[in-house]
């Protein structure tokens, strides 16, 4: 019977002991206020369900005209991506036009050049939380805890498990922003005095700036969270770090 119960305490990283008997049963310790949060004593596919389905969004369009003596071709590309981590997402563009004009029998001018941003915004603890939530035993319905703005029992100071954060708390807590821009351009200008003889002049031009920035936002634990049977948890602090690169 000892060894029955320590298996199915509600503070025990583990999903072994008892059979599934769809009981109440309450889950962590209870709030300062004296209320308690109960869940059943079953399975539950939270831990699956965590995770959103990625989605990647795509569009793309082109266009060209052109005579016999010119020529211009555009295309550009927008493209949107959802992560499977909640509140990831990826943003890219890509705008490209090519031209060309002869002036005379013996001058003509072409040129490309391109422009290419794009944005992340994703969690920097992704891998703690995966980690973090394998050690979450499964009769616990991770994703009740979705709102920890809002829940008390969501939030960082209310979560049942005294050793490991609320992962929707960890993962909007914990960003990193990256944001690079990327130009290339060349003109080529060519000359032909005599037949059999190009005089060639290029230009060509390639920079890329860079800017990431890291955040967290500071959270202090009551004395009383901090005090609960068995809990690790203690104050978080903020940081932000950031890193930037011009253009070169």
């Amino acid at each position: 019977m000892v060894l029955q119960d320590q298996f199915s305490t509600t503070s025990k990283n583990q999903s072994y002991g008892p059979a599934y008997d769809n009981s109440l049963r309450p889950l962590g310790p209870k709030l300062e206020d004296g209320t308690q949060l109960y869940t059943n004593y079953n399975y539950k596919p939270g831990h699956n369900d965590f995770w959103n389905v990625g989605l990647t969004n795509q569009t793309d369009f082109s266009f060209s005209s052109g005579d016999a003596t010119s020529s211009i071709y555009m295309s550009g590309q927008y493209v949107t991506v959802a992560g499977t981590t909640p509140g990831d997402k990826f943003t890219r563009a890509n705008v490209r036009v090519n031209g060309f004009k002869k002036i005379n029998d013996k001058v003509s001018v072409s040129f490309s050049t391109s422009l290419a941003p794009n944005k992340y915004d994703v969690s920097s603890a992704t891998g703690s939380i995966y980690t973090n939530m394998l050690n979450m035993p499964s009769n616990v319905d991770i994703t009740q805890f979705k709102d920890w703005q809002n829940n008390k029992f969501a939030t960082p100071a209310g979560f049942y498990n005294p050793w490991y954060g609320n992962p929707y708390f960890t993962a909007a807590n914990n960003r990193q922003l990256d944001k690079n821009m990327y130009v290339t351009g060349n003109m080529e200008v060519k000359y032909t005095p005599i037949p059999g003889l190009d005089l060639i002049a290029r230009q060509g031009i390639s920079t890329r700036s860079f800017n990431e920035k890291a955040t967290g936002g500071q959270y202090t634990y009551s004395l009383y969270s901090r005090n609960t049977d068995q809990s690790s948890k203690s104050n978080i602090p903020a940081y932000v770090t950031e890193t930037a690169q011009p253009v070169y």
